[in-house]
């Protein structure tokens, strides 16, 4: 994981050592069935669901669990929480166009998706959402398995799946907007 040394302050598409041999479709949805329905979101029109705090799980793969570590070690005394992504339809795009209020690390584990990097049209935004017609794509690069995106906190961005997938979103939490 050398290149979670030196994170950037702007998005980045990471090149990973990540051993995707744990991150098996029977080792994650093993995972999910095993999960709290408490700490379950479901969108049932698109087949699609978010499984929150996951770095609480013992089933956890071993690199996902060194990655938090990691962060944690590079933002010490910041919580960071892992949450999953699973869609079995291209339909689901998660959260549409949006920013978050926290430093993202994106691992895809399963299926691939299409990470678009976006930029508010107007410069005072103030909105955590956009729609595609008040922003503009700055980048975007299809993620498989293995790939990683570093979303500094702020930075607009939309995953659109392309078939089944699933992904790690790794937050750093407790940061000043």
């Amino acid at each position: 994981m050398s290149e979670l040394l030196s994170l950037p302050d702007t998005y980045s598409f990471l090149d990973t050592e990540v051993d995707m041999k744990e991150f098996t479709w029977e080792r994650m949805t093993h995972l999910i069935d095993t999960h709290p329905p408490q700490n379950t979101k479901i969108k049932g029109e698109c087949g699609s669901a978010t499984f929150l705090e996951l770095e609480r799980r013992p089933s956890l793969p071993r690199d996902a669990k060194k990655i938090i570590k990691e962060l944690k070690r590079i933002f010490p005394g910041k919580p960071v929480t892992c949450h999953l992504f699973f869609g079995i339809t291209d339909r689901h795009t998660t959260f549409g166009i949006h920013r978050d209020r926290m430093h993202v690390l994106y691992l895809q584990v399963l299926g691939k998706v299409d990470w678009e990097i976006h930029r508010p049209r107007r410069e005072d935004a103030i909105s955590d959402t956009l729609k595609p017609e008040r922003s503009k794509i700055v980048e975007n690069k299809i993620l498989e398995p293995g790939m990683m995106v570093w979303n500094p906190m702020g930075t607009f961005h939309h995953s659109k799946p392309i078939g089944t997938r699933m992904g790690l979103s790794f937050g750093v939490e407790g940061l000043h907007v």
